[in-house]
């Protein structure tokens, strides 16, 4: 289950004015049948189960999730990459392309590039190989945990603003949350404020940073 979504009003779902590619990794996952339900008129969550699929679970014609492979990038669609495994069709999302926002593929790949990435899954009704370059790519969040870890005070740009809180950008790649109970005057932030926050939890398997001005009290969230 991952929450803390505003609940979609659109399709593809959008963040900011851009698709909302965390949103649709999960919605989009290869290995999962997930749904979004909303909670509040301001929360939604995403519940995901996993899927499988016959004798493809692990190993399809050779292939091996986890194996690293190279292609040759063939197509570029507004929904994601194809890529020639030498003769068997390699597909990556928009969101396993990398770790880091981009607004079109053209910044990441092109049609005839060469590239390395990991396979995720295996689709045999297409029949298809799901990839992930971002795989193999350094984790953002990982490294600002191991660098920063909790107790750390960062100073930031606000991203979004939500009815339950505002997004601070504290490293390349990693956003946190500052939950609108910690918030002393919601109605004076806007995106590109600058605001110093405390790092007060991290937690890698929910991909989420969660975080306290400097100087507040810190409430249950």
């Amino acid at each position: 289950m991952i929450d803390d979504f505003t609940p979609a009003t659109d399709w593809p779902p959008l963040h900011e004015g851009a698709v909302d590619r965390a949103r649709l990794h999960w919605l989009r996952h290869s290995a999962l049948k997930t749904v979004e339900i909303p909670l509040a008129e301001d929360l939604a969550t995403l519940v995901g189960t996993r899927r499988r699929i016959a004798g493809a679970e692990t190993t399809w014609q050779g292939f091996e999730q986890g194996q690293v492979v190279r292609g040759v990038v063939s197509r570029v669609e507004s929904f994601g990459v194809f890529v020639d495994l030498d003769g068997t069709e390699g597909f990556i999302t928009a969101p396993e392309l990398s770790r880091h926002h981009f607004a079109s593929f053209d910044e990441v790949v092109h049609v005839g590039q060469e590239i390395t990435a990991e396979v995720l899954a295996f689709e045999l009704f297409r029949p298809q190989v799901r990839l992930s370059l971002a795989a193999l790519a350094p984790d953002p969040l990982a490294e600002f945990a191991r660098t920063a870890g909790v107790g750390r005070v960062v100073r930031g740009p606000v991203t979004k603003v939500a009815p339950f809180g505002v997004f601070v950008r504290v490293a390349e790649g990693v956003e946190g949350l500052v939950h609108r109970d910690t918030i002393t005057d919601r109605s004076t932030l806007d995106v590109g404020d600058e605001l110093s926050v405390e790092v007060t939890d991290i937690n890698l398997v929910r991909r989420r940073v969660t975080l306290t001005p400097t100087g507040a009290k810190r409430s249950a969230l």
